[in-house]
């Protein structure tokens, strides 16, 4: 685990976009109105 973590935070200037990209696929490809109950939590 502390392998992964070091890896990107020794990469971040990588990871921060490649994240939001992947994460703006996600919206579009399925519904995400299910993070929503996670707001109450």
């Amino acid at each position: 685990m502390w392998k992964y973590l070091s890896l990107i935070n020794k990469n971040l200037i990588i990871a921060i976009p490649v994240m939001m990209i992947l994460g703006f696929i996600f919206g579009i490809i399925f519904q995400a109105a299910f993070l929503k109950n996670l707001e109450d939590a």
